[in-house]
């Protein structure tokens, strides 16, 4: 097998586009602080937030009653790795097994049975996957669990360095799905968002359009299951629940009626 080396001597296009431009893709094991970057030839990303909420059917209710758990984020991105010799190939090479080294975890008194660290990430490309915070990887990476990393050798294109009895792939794909694990303050307080303004891709939240300011909200109460909202929030809401359309009264049990039905009706 032969030595892994640094590629020197010159520098390729490729890599001095990524230098002028720091457009570079960084892993980082956060248990460990091992870190490895590629030249970012991003050809697939998708940047996805998903929110969870909760459904419960009810009789002779035509929508469910939904509450909310969370908001998701969720990072998958495909991009190729190209060397320009076959010392960059075996450096490339070198830095795909440290990456996939770092999905497994840490342990401590040297025994297979004490786990002491999760393999978790700290992430950068650019500002796309960036804290907001600027600076090094360590500083401003996404935090997150990755899932895999799906490596595809480009046999048809680019092929093999053969050397005997070992292949070195003179090109390859990499493929991977990271679950943000937010560790900011994300959210609102009334109409004030509580988090980096930068977030998320560093462009800024767009502000109000004229005609459309809203007054400043705060928060101003909170019910027993921990949700708040503006006074008017919840005038309204008690509005909607107590008394909606043709319903005249409310009886102590919750139960709605009108003046000229004598059967009772839910509310709901």
């Amino acid at each position: 097998m032969p030595n892994a080396t640094t590629p020197g001597g010159f520098t390729d296009a490729s890599t001095a586009y990524a230098n002028a431009h720091n457009l570079w893709i960084t892993f980082m094991g956060v248990g460990t602080g091992r870190a490895v970057r590629f030249k970012a030839a991003i050809t697939s990303y998708s940047d996805k937030f998903s929110s969870k909420w909760n459904e419960e059917e009810v009789y002779g209710r035509m929508d469910p009653i939904v509450t909310f758990q969370s908001t998701a984020r969720t990072l998958s991105l495909e991009f190729d790795v190209a060397s320009s010799d076959q010392s960059e190939a075996l450096d490339n090479f070198g830095k795909l097994s440290l990456l996939i080294g770092l999905l497994y975890p840490g342990y401590s008194g040297g025994s297979a049975n004490s786990m002491s660290t999760a393999p978790l990430f700290k992430v950068t490309f650019a500002n796309w996957i960036n804290g907001g915070s600027g600076g090094s990887v360590k500083e401003s990476g996404l935090v997150g669990a990755i899932k895999g990393f799906d490596f595809s050798p480009d046999l048809e294109n680019q092929g093999v360095y053969d050397d005997p009895g070992f292949l070195t792939p003179q090109g390859f794909k990499i493929a991977v799905e990271m679950t943000v694990l937010h560790t900011h303050h994300l959210g609102w307080s009334g109409s004030n968002w509580r988090g980096n303004t930068a977030f998320p891709w560093g462009a800024g939240m767009s502000k109000q359009p004229k005609g459309l300011e809203l007054p400043d909200k705060t928060v101003t109460e909170t019910d027993d299951d921990g949700a708040s909202g503006t006074d008017e929030m919840v005038a309204a809401a008690e509005s909607d629940i107590l008394e909606p359309a043709g319903m005249t009264g409310v009886t102590e049990e919750g139960v709605g009626f009108t003046e000229d039905v004598t059967e009772f009706q839910t509310t709901a």
